[in-house]
């Protein structure tokens, strides 16, 4: 999977076995990656760029810091695997789309300053 901020800087998806998230410059400068422990399934940044969402097959979504992938808060698991993610115009809630073709609806209140 690969995203793209408004600042230009790349967020890549790597799908290995483990899973590898790393950011890069637009000249293809590696800034940081970090393992994930296990492959994301869906990946969204936020609005303001401060933040990147994962989930997949561990049904919990993580967020990361966008400035170097240190993780930042891990949600409570969902009965069956992310499929998709999408955060709010506003940043206040999470959508999770879920493998068992439920919604689930975080509130980011919790790690969002």
């Amino acid at each position: 999977m690969i995203d793209i901020m408004r600042d230009g800087r790349i967020v890549v998806h790597y799908a290995d076995q483990k899973g590898c998230l790393a950011i890069f410059s637009c000249n293809e400068r590696q800034l940081c990656h970090c393992q994930l422990g296990d492959p994301a399934l869906a990946m969204t940044i936020s609005k303001d760029d401060w933040h990147i969402i994962t989930g997949g097959f561990n049904c919990r979504v993580k967020v990361f810091s966008a400035h170097n992938l240190t993780l930042e808060h891990t949600y409570e698991p969902f009965e069956s695997s992310i499929r998709s993610l999408h955060i709010s115009e506003d940043q206040r809630f999470i959508f999770a789309g879920l493998a068992s073709g439920s919604i689930a609806v975080l509130a980011t209140h919790m790690w969002l300053h």
